[in-house]
């Protein structure tokens, strides 16, 4: 009796559960020491999930956008983009008594370690936001009201 494996399951079924798990592992987790080098790793491996359940393999020498196309999903990063940009909203519009909003607005005294300083979730936010045209401070005043919602893509330059 032959084996049923990944490659038995339908296209949609394999992209689903791998992108799910791919986007929950990787949007919780910001703190990391090379950011570029993590969004490379992730990507890497969101294409070769996506080559796989689409039935081609890098010989096939296609784009990434057409295998994306063929498997019709979007980037990760442009998911985790978005879910960085909804929680800061939801995090400018929580009463200050909120443990969140005070863990985001304390700053920490004492000695800094050595080294280069982590990336902090907030600049992360605020490149996001500065690709759409806008500031840190004014998505702010947007996201108080309510009316932070930012395009999948930002604008090409």
């Amino acid at each position: 009796m032959p084996q049923r494996g990944f490659l038995d399951l339908r296209s949609w079924s394999k992209v689903g559960s791998h992108i799910a798990l791919l986007r929950i592992g990787k949007s919780y987790n910001e703190y990391e020491r090379d950011v570029r080098a993590q969004e490379r790793k992730l990507t890497s491996c969101e294409m070769r999930v996506l080559r796989r359940a689409a039935g081609k393999t890098k010989r096939d020498r296609l784009r990434n956008e057409v295998v994306r196309e063929l498997v019709g999903t979007k980037p990760v990063l442009q998911f985790i983009a978005k879910q960085r940009v909804q929680w800061f909203g939801h995090l400018m519009r929580l009463p200050t008594t909120q443990p969140a909003l005070r863990a985001y607005t304390t700053r920490h005294s004492g000695v800094r370690a050595r080294g280069r300083p982590r990336r902090r979730w907030t600049e992360g936010v605020a490149e996001t936001v500065r690709a759409h045209g806008l500031t840190l401070l004014g998505a702010t005043h947007l996201a108080r009201d309510r009316c932070l919602h930012l395009p999948a893509t930002p604008p090409q330059a």
